[in-house]
């Protein structure tokens, strides 16, 4: 099974900010029998779009960590919904429990957290123990010459807990686009 990790974030590239992502998640996924075959770090732009969709056909397992925020340059679940041709909602639960969650810690609340309640159609959250931003997952049964199946997985959340690396792993629900 094939694992290729994404790295999303300008500041990666800046140098303002190190990346941790790799030895964790490569950490993780080993006794699980999974390695990462290839890891690329790209910026907050329209080249999260191009490298989803390039690499798509060339993976089982697809990690993708950062961009998941309130800011307005945390735009991976939106090129993510673009290069699959899927909707974005927002889950009136995620919206809820982010409310309460920053309730309890005395942050104030602002339009763009908000954003962090949107979910792609098809995909299950993962709970993010650490941070506001939820991670999600999707399988998707990629349409290509090769007809790879490529399964999807974003945010730090996912990789923090080995449990939901096997759930992924193992998962049988698929969404085809």
């Amino acid at each position: 099974m094939r694992a290729i990790l994404i790295n999303t974030g300008t500041e990666l590239l800046l140098g303002d900010v190190q990346d941790a992502h790799l030895a964790f998640i490569a950490r993780e996924i080993l006794p699980l029998g999974l390695r990462i075959d290839e890891r690329r770090t790209v910026p907050d732009s329209d080249v999260i779009r191009r490298t989803l969709t390039e690499l798509f056909p060339h993976c089982e397992i697809l990690f993708v960590t950062g961009g998941l925020g309130p800011t307005t340059d945390d735009i991976t679940r939106e090129m993510v919904a673009e290069s699959l041709g899927l909707e974005l909602y927002q889950d009136p639960q995620l919206l809820a429990w982010l409310q309460q969650r920053l309730q309890v810690r005395g942050i104030k609340w602002t339009s763009g957290i908000a954003r962090q309640a949107d979910v792609l159609a098809g995909a299950r959250v993962l709970p993010n123990e650490n941070g506001s931003a939820p991670g999600f997952y999707l399988k998707a049964k990629h349409q290509s010459a090769h007809s790879v199946a490529a399964r999807f997985c974003s945010a730090r959340s996912a990789a923090r807990a080995p449990a939901h690396v096997q759930e992924i792993r193992d998962a049988d629900f698929e969404i085809d686009y």
